[in-house]
């Protein structure tokens, strides 16, 4: 079973594309992919803890107190991907898309496994050789977007993963604003 989930995860990274398109086949039930949800981010909760209690992992106070506590980064993460499986399905059904539901829960707790595999690698080589540690990090965030607009474009049927990286940019920015905005009017009353 592991082995088909690397295999799999192998083609994610080769063909994006196929790699959803494969991970869609499976056709896995709302409640499975629930309950893989809350296994990808319990087990990125523990390795982002245990990266943070090496003595190579940046001391930023605030930073390092969120990611230290298992409890509230597990909770943090959790609401994240909550975040992140509803603005993807909603979005995409706002400008089209044809997504469902439960394949987007299901195509992002794939993501977020393929970038807990990543997160492994990533502390595995900042024990060996710490200077890797900034690389690694740009590199999992491009990742991370490179794989999430080519997921999307199959889960939702767009064509270019670049319209949808695109299209990704400007949500954030616009639920950054939203955000911003309305702690801005919170903050004043």
């Amino acid at each position: 079973m592991f082995n088909q989930l690397i295999q799999l995860a192998r083609l994610s990274l080769r063909d994006p594309k196929n790699g959803a398109a494969e991970v869609l086949k499976n056709r896995v039930s709302l409640q499975a992919a629930i309950e893989l949800a809350a296994l990808v981010v319990i087990l990125g909760s523990i390795l982002s803890s245990l990266f943070y209690q090496l003595p190579t992992a940046s001391n930023e106070a605030d930073q390092a107190n969120l990611f230290r506590n298992p409890f509230v980064f597990t909770a943090v993460q959790g609401a994240v991907l909550c975040v992140i499986v509803l603005a993807t399905y909603l979005i995409g059904q706002m400008v089209g898309g044809s997504g469902e539901l439960k394949d987007t829960l299901v195509l992002m707790v794939w993501l977020q496994f393929i970038m807990l595999l990543f997160q492994f690698v990533q502390i595995f080589a900042s024990m060996v050789i710490p200077v890797l540690d900034g690389l690694l990090t740009i590199v999992s965030i491009v990742l991370f977007f490179w794989l999430f607009a080519n997921f999307v474009a199959v889960l939702h049927g767009f064509r270019s993963a670049l319209k949808v990286l695109v299209g990704t940019m400007m949500s954030m920015a616009a639920i950054i604003m939203g955000v911003l905005t309305l702690y801005a009017a919170i903050g004043t009353v």
